[in-house]
């Protein structure tokens, strides 16, 4: 009894010290701004955003609060953090027109920032291209700029087309399931579509094959530790995550995306990624995500020659 009031009592002390939200969006991007070359960033008043009922995703993830930024230029951005006394930050992105690295942290600049785009359907007339492959068509236009230039066709068509042409030869290789859209993932309700990331894998590698290119994949359990040392080799990664969407957080999902720096910030630590379904003004923009939302990641490594797989 006297335990368990004790522990109410904790609780009761710590809420009542908690940073009212307006005050815990300022402290945040205070230390965001330290670490970022950022100047001019202002906090909107922050929005508590609890999970819609009934969406597509049923992920369980709990509510928290929402702050956009706006800089002096006009630039955007957001925050989201805990809806807790310590009110732990979660994620953020600042659109920005340079990728810099953190202070603390490591950055593998260069990655293209493809977006989910409209491809042919089994069911419907066109449906969304889907994470898994869009991702893995990003990190291979890394790659097509950084020493294969074939992996991606022939450089006779704008990046662009060719890395739409790449997300459509991985798709091939993969088991894409399509589903409505009854929860407005989409602004105009077209059907998304979804793929195993362990597949992924295996469809990089036979892609890279067919192109001639000495490249292997390999799938894990996500680590930090990986995710550092493959940055350090300027080497993007690919992760699965289960995230809110940072334009509409009500809504969750399983999502894969290009995993290209890391940092700690607060005593967490964060991983920097291109998100395919993250339209920014600008394609240098990463968003920074807790580590904890992260489950698979996927090392594309250059292969030595004699090296076996």
């Amino acid at each position: 009894m006297r335990f368990a009031l004790a522990l109410s009592l904790l609780a009761s002390f710590h809420a009542a010290f908690a940073l009212p939200p307006e005050d815990r969006a300022r402290e945040h991007l205070s230390e965001i701004t330290a670490i970022f070359p950022a100047q001019g960033w202002k906090a909107s008043p922050p929005l508590l955003v609890s999970q819609a009922p009934g969406q597509l995703y049923e992920s369980g993830l709990p509510p928290v609060w929402k702050a956009d930024l706006v800089d002096e230029r006009g630039r955007h951005g957001y925050l989201l953090w805990e809806n807790s006394p310590r009110g732990t930050l979660l994620e953020f992105a600042l659109d920005s027109d340079s990728e810099t690295t953190p202070k603390g942290g490591g950055l593998t600049p260069g990655v293209p920032a493809l977006q989910q785009f409209p491809v042919p359907g089994l069911k419907s007339a066109n449906v969304a291209s889907g994470c898994v492959p869009t991702a893995g068509a990003s990190l291979v236009g890394y790659w097509t700029t950084h020493g294969f230039p074939e992996w991606a066709g022939p450089a006779l068509q704008p990046l662009d087309l060719r890395l739409k042409s790449t997300t459509l030869r991985l798709r091939k290789r993969m088991r894409m399931a399509e589903m409505p859209d009854t929860s407005g993932y989409t602004d105009d309700g077209m059907p998304l579509s979804g793929a195993f990331p362990q597949e992924l894998a295996s469809s990089i590698e036979k892609d890279a094959q067919e192109n001639a290119v000495p490249m292997s994949a390999k799938f894990s359990q996500f680590s930090f530790e990986h995710l550092k040392q493959e940055t350090a080799a300027f080497r993007p990664v690919l992760l699965s995550c289960m995230v809110r969407l940072p334009q509409k957080p009500h809504l969750s999902w399983g999502h894969e995306v290009v995993g290209v720096g890391w940092l700690e910030l607060g005593g967490e630590q964060y991983a920097g990624v291109k998100d395919n379904f993250y339209p920014s003004e600008s394609p240098q923009t990463v968003r920074w995500i807790r580590q904890e939302a992260f489950q698979s990641l996927i090392r594309v490594q250059p292969e030595k020659p004699g090296e076996e797989k």
